[in-house]
């Protein structure tokens, strides 16, 4: 599964318009890479395993630089969906707020300019209003042995998720009545960063024989 992903975004593109990683899916010992349509449901038993392998480094100064945590490299532009038909300036402005500190989520806390593997080992094929009903469990596979979890929930009164997205980005979200675990958030959050910080010491300290 090493090779090149057909769908690598060009530099001036919105990556997310373009993220199609290549996909393949395991059932015991057999791998057989699928269209992106075919995976919505996951049989008991399967794993989703997604190639993202087109990226390149965000320098360290950029990262250390407190002013681009709060801008948005991503999504440049607010998508057609946010608030059609208001003027570019208020979409661009709405799209901001609602997207705060984008940067340091997607790459300073998030792994979004590096490449690895995801695995998906759960995902339930409901959806309301357009979003996954149920859960999604995985976690990202990044070099030298390092792994960053993901879980996430929907339903008709809960929506949440804590962890590091299939696109890289890392962070929390408690909507509905997830507003509930508001209390505890910012140790949610607190498990996040030390979840990282955890991450990158077993990088820089191999491990003895």
């Amino acid at each position: 599964m090493g090779a090149a992903c057909d769908a690598a975004p060009a530099n001036d593109q919105n990556e997310q318009e373009v993220f199609r990683p290549r996909i393949f899916l395991r059932e015991g010992d057999i791998v057989r890479e699928v269209k992106w349509a075919e995976t919505a449901k996951l049989p008991p038993g399967t794993e989703k395993v997604m190639l993202v392998d087109w990226r390149e480094k965000i320098p360290l100064s950029k990262k250390l630089n407190l002013l681009w945590w709060c801008r948005n490299d991503w999504d440049k532009s607010p998508p057609a969906w946010s608030m059609p038909g208001y003027r570019e300036w208020l979409r661009k402005l709405n799209w901001w707020f609602r997207n705060p500190f984008h940067n340091f989520g997607r790459y300073v806390l998030g792994v979004g300019d590096q490449n690895y593997v995801v695995r998906i080992t759960r995902r339930d094929d409901q959806y309301l209003n357009g979003e996954l009903k149920g859960w999604e469990i995985g976690e990202i596979l990044l070099s030298k042995g390092r792994k960053l979890p993901w879980y996430s929930y929907g339903s008709e009164k809960f929506v949440l998720y804590w962890g590091w997205q299939p696109t890289g980005f890392g962070g929390l979200k408690l909507n509905r009545w997830s507003v509930l675990l508001a209390p505890i958030a910012p140790l949610l959050f607190a498990g996040l960063v030390l979840r990282r910080l955890i991450g990158n010491f077993r990088k820089a300290v191999p491990h003895r024989a």
